[in-house]
């Protein structure tokens, strides 16, 4: 019997280390982009295009970025070492501190310059900053804290000024924006800068002139999800997936600059230039575990089930999934933080520790929110995490383990995962399926918002069946379609809409 073949793509933004961190400003504020894979010495292969001559020069090299923390201050540090063909050269240092305030799920980071040295050589010229003018940065930011996501947006200001060797005044005024997303299963940060650039001669009044620039940046990481199929039939090894994380960087440059005479001499006439610059770094693979499911073999949910076991969204022995059983409010509970990737807290202590002593300790510290999930019921961990950020609670003082989750319920639960509560249109929101009116109140909002960004979809008729109760095929279509949102749907708000139009 031939082998099928499936192709999946997963999106995984992993700016920095090999494990999940998006830094706002992971660049740098200079409208360049670097490689999202961390190198030897947090050293990373860096590009950026100066426009200080008054036409573009495009600039490689790397860009060194230590971070330290101390309280509530952080300090990074970039160091530019940068060419453009034989002879020019810029190397910059820059550091800056940021205070950090947090308060409720929000965190609001106020940056200032610490430190700047910049040196440029183009043609022969040299560009040094003018210490007797005033340079300044600053920049501010806030970061919404969800559960299986922080969304960050932020604007600056700065401005710098270069003196050459023949007596030229260089003014460099920018302003910026940037915004972004950060969570397990796709990281994203994009920039959109402005720039005002001042030239004056001291030795010649006339030979003034002055551009502006409009620059774009992406910066995120993706991990494609690849199943391969293994040609020999003498193997005990059917197939499985390949996980490959791509880091890509991406930089567009709209530039009015003018045009220079045969002397070098800026004339009244102004040019557009236009320019694209992208940087990737080498991909990292990696084979996930593979599971036998020959039961569900031509069967439509078996993609999504292999998925979900090879990601470790599901355990256990997967001859044992009944995809025609009915998911319980519990195993759900469970399913969503996994696929979330939500933090439990008696898992984020690092180093061995003893079940028995563990199991202790957490009934001595905390206690259940409910009646019917002791601290000892085996899903106590993943019910208390979505009970502790508001994701999935119950009632009446249970929350119901073992009854049967419905699709209503399901799809409020990933809208609250998302933090995309406040997305509906109003309080009382009006859904396009042809049953919106069996809809119930609590949970219309949610489906309102989860239908607009793709996640709930109607069947044959138009209908979304909110009340109807999950099979664990039905729901393991629900947890792909989440992941799937969240590492790759997302991006195109973030990326795709920016640059396309």
């Amino acid at each position: 019997m031939k082998r099928k073949i499936w192709v999946g793509v997963l999106i995984l933004v992993l700016m920095g280390t090999l494990s999940v961190s998006a830094m706002q400003g992971s660049s740098g504020y200079e409208g360049g982009i670097a490689s999202s894979e961390t190198a030897r010495n947090d050293t990373y292969e860096y590009k950026e295009v100066v426009f200080i001559t008054g036409e573009p020069k495009e600039f490689i090299g790397t860009v060194r970025i230590t971070r330290r923390e101390r309280n509530d201050l952080e300090t990074v540090t970039y160091v530019y070492s940068l060419t453009q063909g034989q002879n020019n050269r810029l190397n910059r240092t820059v550091v800056i501190d940021t205070t950090v305030e947090e308060k409720d799920n929000q965190v609001i980071r106020q940056a200032s310059l610490n430190t700047l040295t910049e040196t440029v050589m183009i043609d022969g010229t040299t560009y040094t900053l003018d210490r007797d003018r005033s340079l300044s940065f600053s920049m501010s930011s806030i970061t919404d804290v969800r559960p299986a996501a922080e969304y960050f947006a932020g604007s600056w200001s700065g401005v710098k000024t270069y003196r050459t060797n023949n007596g030229q005044r260089i003014t460099v005024s920018s302003t910026g924006q940037l915004y972004g997303y950060d969570q397990h299963w796709g990281n994203s940060e994009t920039q959109e800068m402005r720039l005002y650039i001042e030239s004056h001669n001291h030795n010649d009044t006339q030979d003034s002139w002055g551009g502006s620039v409009d620059i774009k940046v992406s910066s995120t990481s993706m991990q494609r999800l690849i199943y391969i199929d293994n040609p020999p039939i003498a193997s005990s090894i059917e197939g499985g997936y390949l996980q490959r994380r791509e880091n890509d960087s991406l930089l567009k440059y709209t530039a009015r600059l003018p045009e220079f005479d045969s002397e070098g001499i800026a004339t009244d006439r102004m040019l557009t230039h236009n320019g694209e610059l992208s940087q990737q770094s080498f991909p990292n693979h990696r084979y996930l575990s593979i599971h036998d499911l020959r039961h569900m073999r031509g069967h439509w949910y078996e993609q999504h089930v292999s998925q979900l076991y090879s990601l470790e969204i599901y355990d256990g022995n997967p001859r044992e999934f009944l995809p025609n059983q009915y998911m319980t409010r519990a195993e759900f509970a469970k399913a969503v933080v996994r696929a979330g990737k939500i933090k439990i807290e008696q898992e984020q202590d690092a180093g061995p520790v003893n079940p028995r002593i563990q199991q202790n300790q957490q009934q001595q510290e905390k206690t259940s929110p409910y009646i019917d999930v002791p601290t000892n019921h085996r899903y106590f961990k993943y019910i208390y995490a979505l009970y502790e950020n508001g994701t999935m609670q119950g009632y009446d003082e249970r929350f119901h383990p073992d009854e049967i989750i419905t699709r209503a319920q399901a799809m409020t639960i990933f809208i609250r995962v998302l933090g995309f509560e406040s997305l509906a249109p109003n309080p009382g929101a009006v859904t396009m399926f042809v049953d919106n009116d069996y809809i119930p109140d609590w949970a219309r909002n949610s489906v309102s918002v989860a239908s607009y960004i793709g996640l709930a979809k109607g069947d044959d008729r138009g209908a979304i069946n909110a009340n109807n109760p999950m099979t664990k095929a039905e729901a393991s279509t629900f947890l792909n379609r989440l992941i799937n949102y969240m590492r790759h749907d997302i991006l195109r708000d973030y990326r795709d809409r920016v640059f396309i139009y």
